[in-house]
């Protein structure tokens, strides 16, 4: 009797396919990579969290729906 584990193979290796960042990063004169520290505001990220910013880009204006 054979039982279900989960995996197709247990001995297969891992496979993880490297992050481009020709993906992610399209202005590169403007973009930076941020590091939250304990002492920041932002909400939106965690201590020591990455984030890459391209600051070249700008926010779209959007309608306000309380017409």
């Amino acid at each position: 009797m054979s039982a279900f584990t989960g995996f197709e193979n247990q001995s297969k290796a891992y496979l993880e396919y490297p992050l481009d960042l020709g993906d992610i990063i399209h202005h590169p004169a403007s973009t930076f990579i941020y590091i939250k520290t304990e002492f920041d505001r932002y909400d939106l990220l965690r201590r020591n969290d990455w984030a890459i910013v391209d600051a070249s880009l700008h926010p779209e204006k959007r309608r306000c729906h309380t017409d």
